[in-house]
């Protein structure tokens, strides 16, 4: 018993030293944003070349590079991962999800698409596209054998409109709907 007492004091002092840092975090602020990269309104200028699908494959990579170099996670030894995921529909808005994940997600998530962008594996969940297989990850060059978890709580969430002309983005929230409450808050202010 009298064992047990130091132990039960460096697990909570260890605890309760996580959630200090966890509150401090500089970046945690939920922030909501309109047409908010400039990059995105090249993509949406192209006339030649690129169909309306792929224009929205590459908006959205264009915000998961923006969500990259925005949520500047240390990298350690596994390959950092940005998931893109349809979400719904929500009135004249799809809605994506945008966030961190580890390879071994990919072997349980789906996965219809990989891609590279810097240093980040870019993978994509979106609807009426085959998913990829296990191996097919595997044949990517995705380790997905990982002995790790990371646990990435924050994410953004895109409303794009179906003419991709007005997109909100969301950042910093735990799901969608403090994503959903955060736009509506967002546009009875404006």
């Amino acid at each position: 018993m009298k064992a047990a007492i130091p132990i039960l004091l460096i697990v909570l002092l260890s605890l309760t030293g996580c959630v200090g840092k966890m509150q401090k975090e500089p970046n945690g602020e939920t922030t909501v944003s309109k047409n908010e990269y400039k990059e995105i309104d090249k993509i949406l200028n192209y006339q030649y070349g690129v169909e309306a699908g792929l224009k929205k494959r590459m908006l959205l990579s264009e915000i998961a590079r923006h969500y990259a170099l925005e949520n500047d996670y240390p990298i350690d030894s596994s390959a950092p991962v940005v998931m893109i995921s349809y979400e719904e529909k929500n009135g004249s808005f799809e809605v994506y999800h945008i966030g961190r994940t580890d390879p071994w997600a990919l072997n349980v998530s789906d996965v219809t698409r990989l891609e590279l962008l810097g240093h980040y594996i870019v993978a994509y969940s979106f609807p009426g596209e085959d998913t990829l297989s296990s191996h097919e990850i595997q044949q990517f060059g995705v380790n997905t054998d990982c002995p790790t978890l990371t646990v990435h709580e924050s994410c953004w969430f895109v409303f794009l409109s179906s003419d991709m002309r007005n997109y909100y983005i969301v950042k910093n929230v735990f799901s969608k709907d403090d994503g959903l409450m955060a736009l509506r808050k967002y546009l009875k202010s404006a």
